[in-house]
């Protein structure tokens, strides 16, 4: 029935921010900032019955993006089928990527391609993919690094090439 933000309305938006800060117990920094902003994006797929929401928290030199199933139609779970989640960056950036652990490529996007080690077996996902984390340097001293949180209870997740944006993959087998 398509992706699940296709023909899915906005049934609202809400803001919040947190300003405050953490101290370790070890470590040689007494304490860290821990401010941030959040936009929630409140999602409907009527169709379906299915809410959801998009949330995107920046940080100071961070930025994270995920995605929280509310209802799935009445029913106390839903099969997705795959993720599709594109990243795009300026033109000229580099990347900085390997696959299954082989050695670090640097490239231009239509370069890009790490080259796996050990050589891919039939139980592999083909493709032009890269492991987490992804380091990009988009210019100007700047950098992004792409990375995957803790993901007890979902497929890991790789990027995949299409075209000039990097795309997540969730591995059909076991990394």
């Amino acid at each position: 029935r398509g992706g699940l933000c296709e023909q899915a309305t906005i049934a609202g938006v809400s803001r919040r921010e947190h300003r405050g800060g953490w101290s370790p117990v070890l470590g040689t920094t007494s304490g860290y900032d821990e401010r941030w902003n959040e936009l929630v994006v409140h999602m409907r797929k009527g169709e379906l019955r299915v809410e959801f929401e998009i949330i995107a928290r920046v940080f100071d030199t961070a930025a994270a993006i995920r995605f929280r199933l509310l209802e799935a139609g009445g029913k106390r779970s839903i099969r997705l089928g795959g993720e599709a989640v594109g990243h795009r960056f300026p033109p000229g950036a580099t990347f900085y990527a390997s696959r299954d652990e082989g050695e670090i490529q640097t490239a231009k996007i239509d370069e890009f391609g790490p080259t796996p080690w050990p050589p891919l077996t039939r139980s592999t996902d083909q493709a032009v993919l890269a492991d987490y984390p992804v380091t990009v340097d988009v210019g100007n001293g700047r950098y992004v690094l792409m990375a995957e949180s803790d993901r007890p209870h979902y497929p890991r997740s790789i990027l995949r090439k299409v075209e000039d944006s990097l795309v997540t993959h969730l591995m059909s087998f076991p990394g």
